[in-house]
Formats: C-alpha cells, structure tokens, sequence
C-alpha cells in the first residue's frame, strides 16, 4: 500500500516516478516555513531591552548613512545616524536618536547613547573601533543607557558635561553617580570641554544653568553641529500624525526648527547668547537633532531663525 502524502488523498497519489517531485516541493515549503520564524525571532530576541523609557520590553533601532551635498575636502569620514522610539503615554513618537562618526584610522565617536540592544550593538561594531561615547545632555532620556552602553565597550572613553556626576549639573537626580560606577572604576569617565583627550573631529560648546545643561557638538568634517533638547523638528513627511490639535505647530517645530526649551533661554538670557555667539562661530551647515528629525541639511538658517528671539536685547 502507498504511503499518502499530508494534505492529500488517496485517489490524489501519481506514480511512483512523480513522487520525487512531489516530496521536493514538500520539503521546500517546510523548509521556508520552519526557517522564517526563526529569523524573526532571532531579530526579535535582538530587540528585547527592559528600560524605564518606552516602549518598555522591545524596540527596533534604524539606522542611515548620513550624507550631505558639501565635503569637507582631503578628509575621509563616515557619518551613521542611528533612531530608537521614544513616545511616553499620550504623544507621538519624538525618537530618540544618537551620530556616529567613523574617521580614517576607523576609529569611532559616538554623540548619544540609545539603549544597547543586541541588534544595535552589531550596528556599532560593524563600524570599527568604538573609542569614545559622548553623552551631550543633562536631560535623563540622552544618559539613562549611557552605564550600561559604556559597560559593552569597556575601553572607550565615556564623556559627560562638568559637574554632571557631583550632581551640580542638570536636575539632581538621586543614584546618578552609582549608575555611572562602573565606568568610574575602569577610569573611563572624563568631562568635556574640561579634560584633555577629546575627540580630534569634534568641538563642544557647553550651555550650563540650573536644571539644566547641554553642549553643542560640532562635527567638523560633517560641517555639522549635534543638538539635544535645545533645538526640535517635526518633518512633515517622517511624522504625518504629530500635528494633533495643531500643538506641533503652535510649539513653532512643525515643519521648522524650533526652540522646544525656549523658556529655559529666556530665563538665563546671558547665557544663552555667550552660549550661541560660540555656536555661530563655528563654521557648520548642517544640523543633526537627537529627538524627532534627525537630520536637517543646511540648517543652520532655521537654527539662527529659531533663536532670533533672544536678538532683541544686547547681553
């Protein structure tokens, strides 16, 4: 007697000649079957990182090779944007995104720390060598994965602002400084703008007040400035639903560059003009923002726009 195939009758059995055919077929669709599961899940388990900030369990990180029409000339760099969700009950998704800037001799600066999934991991290494992590903002979403990021490249260099660590800078928060122990005992920890050793291909300019601090970080060879929480934007086209009740756009970010923390310039207006008078110095064009759009070519025009506020009086 015939052994019947699954899935098929007794009256649907060929000749013994066809049965080949019959079983190969079966075989390519179990293998396809079996073998596309397992890549999800594995991509799945890539994603999976418990975190305060949501989503909670899980989340994919993109990442784009940035590009702009201007070349630094006689320079070789590379220059990856990486993004991570961030949206906190009741808003749109602003992202959470972090730059990272690959030099000739393939060593590798990264401005932002996003959390340090497995997927997100291989994305760094595949770069080169990771020799130094800045973390730019006192704002807890930009230093929460900073520990544990720094803990899966032991050797680099982890740089926060001055006086980040001692609790003067930004909001206080308790255990900061034991979040951070780690990288303190490997002796990794150095502040910018204060200790020697800072990246060749980068320039900080540090913006510090109460509650509240953040540095501008210009990529030289991107002719390019990194920016936190200072500076936002909505695309239009990345973020069709984000206008709701028309709050992107009376926050003066929908679509433009916006000055999301205005109210923290207008309160230290002395400041904040030393502050940008250094940032307009440097010679940049383009802007790369941590949250929402990531990558605003020739912006430095809708920057300068978004902080014309503060031109009214003379510090």
């Amino acid at each position: 007697m015939n052994p019947r195939l699954p899935g098929t009758s007794q009256h649907a059995i060929r000749p013994r000649r066809t049965l080949p055919v019959v079983f190969f077929a079966c075989d390519w669709r179990m293998t396809s079957q079996i073998r596309a599961p397992a890549t999800a899940t594995a991509t799945a388990t890539a994603r999976k990182y418990l975190s305060l900030l949501p989503p909670h369990f899980s989340r994919t990180t993109k990442t784009k090779q940035v590009e702009f029409a201007h070349e630094a000339q006689g320079t070789s760099y590379d220059l990856v944007s990486f993004s991570q969700p961030l949206q906190p009950l009741g808003t749109p998704d602003i992202g959470l995104n972090a730059f990272a800037v690959r030099n000739d001799d393939d060593s590798v600066a990264l401005i932002g720390a996003l959390a340090p999934t497995d997927e997100h991991m291989e994305q760094l290494r595949s770069l080169g060598e990771l020799t130094d992590i800045v973390v730019n903002s006192s704002s807890p979403e930009h230093w929460l994965y900073a520990p544990a990021l720094a803990d899966r490249f032991p050797e680099a260099t982890l740089w926060v602002l001055p006086g980040f660590l001692d609790g003067s800078t930004g909001v206080p928060i308790p255990g900061r400084r034991w979040l951070f122990g780690n990288a303190r005992r490997r002796g990794v920890v150095k502040e910018i703008g204060v200790d020697e050793g800072f990246p060749a291909c980068l320039t900080p300019v540090v913006f510090s007040v109460k509650f509240f601090a953040e540095a501008a970080i210009e990529i030289k060879p991107a002719k390019a400035i990194v920016l936190s929480d200072l500076a936002l934007k909505l695309d239009r086209d990345d973020y069709p639903d984000a206008n709701r009740f028309g709050l992107a756009e009376k926050a003066g970010i929908w679509g433009k560059v916006g000055a999301i923390t205005r109210v923290v310039l207008e309160e230290n207006p002395i400041e904040a003009r030393r502050f940008l008078r250094s940032v307009s110095e440097l010679p940049y064009r383009h802007l790369l923002l941590s949250h929402a759009t990531a990558v605003v070519p020739d912006g430095r025009d809708e920057l300068e726009q978004a902080f014309s506020f503060l031109d009214s009086e003379e510090a």
